[in-house]
């Protein structure tokens, strides 16, 4: 019996002891910011000189011909293309861009409208931050596959960065027309890193594609210099491109299906039926042929792949 109220006693005292107690103090959990990472990607640069290597772009290996010769002297001049919506190559922050002003000034002019569009919408530009991204502007599927290994490895390394400054990145690309196709190839890469199988046809080619040209090392051995690691074969992964915007772009046979792969949670596509040069170039696609339209149902398993594709016909009208 005094065993029984011993105990009784010490279980009051106890529960009197955790009714009084003062709670622990919870740390408060910093709340994520969101932030967009725009990216504008340039389209091809100066195309009439393909027709100095109209063979070796048919035969996609450009290696050591005249055409990639003069462009690659040429991207190497910022006054070549200082009236072009074009940077140095790589992902440029707007803050370098600016630090330039004078070589920049149209890249500039188009993040600026950008920012008034914003404003117009209502959104927070502050919580934009804007880059652009320079290739070599070569036509040609393996040109753009290289550039797509770089844009990728280089939106990983910023993408890392901020989510350690706590911020909830979301990623925002704006491609002007091969730069679409450029861009399309990221999915190829995030399909080939998670070493995904796909039943789709058309996707196996592009990821084997894409696995064909990096090997086993990457590309970093063909690279020298600060640079040459963004050309490896990527460390991390992205999980998505939360919105695509593509402003006539030539939909072709090799990236139409990763466009509809689900990498890109949102598309729209912009393209006019009098656009003549959206769909020009026939050589660098084994189709023979460029269209400005992305013809989903060609595709039946791109209907759960989750992307929601938006096509817009732009018109013009001239009085």
């Amino acid at each position: 019996m005094k065993h029984i109220l011993s105990f009784s006693l010490l279980f009051t005292l106890i529960s009197y002891s955790n009714l009084f107690a003062q709670p622990e103090r919870q740390k408060p959990v910093a709340v994520k910011q969101d932030v967009w990472l725009t990216v504008f990607v340039h389209g091809t640069y100066k195309p009439q000189l393909g027709l100095l290597g109209m063979g070796s772009i048919v035969k996609d290996s450009l290696d050591g011909t005249w055409y990639k010769t003069i462009l690659g002297f040429l991207r190497d001049y910022n006054y070549f293309y200082s009236d072009c919506f074009m940077s140095k190559e790589g992902l440029i922050p707007e803050e370098i861009l600016r630090k330039n002003e004078q070589k920049n000034k149209t890249p500039l002019d188009i993040i600026s409208g950008y920012k008034t569009f914003l404003t117009a919408t209502g959104e927070k530009f502050e919580n934009h931050l804007c880059y652009t991204y320079g290739w070599s502007g070569l036509i040609g599927q393996t040109e753009r596959r290289i550039a797509a290994l770089r844009l990728y490895n280089e939106l990983c390394e910023e993408v890392l960065a901020l989510q350690k400054k706590n911020y909830n990145v979301r990623l925002r690309i704006i491609a002007h027309s091969h730069g679409g196709n450029v861009v399309a190839n990221l999915a190829a890469l995030h399909f080939l890193i998670e070493e995904k199988k796909c039943e789709s046809y058309y996707m196996r080619q592009a990821i084997n594609q894409m696995a064909f040209l990096l090997g086993g090392k990457g590309l970093a051995n063909k690279k020298v210099g600060e640079n040459a690691k963004f050309y490896q074969n990527p460390q991390y992964k992205l999980s998505h491109i939360d919105e695509l915007v593509l402003y006539a772009t030539p939909i072709q046979s090799e990236t139409e299906c990763l466009f509809l792969s689900g990498f890109f949670k949102n598309m729209y596509n912009f393209y006019s039926r009098n656009d003549l040069v959206q769909v020009f170039d026939r050589s660098s696609t084994i189709s023979l042929e460029s269209r400005r339209k992305i013809k989903r149902k060609l595709y039946p398993e791109a209907k759960n792949s989750g992307v929601n594709l938006y096509q817009l016909n732009c018109i013009v009208e001239r009085d």
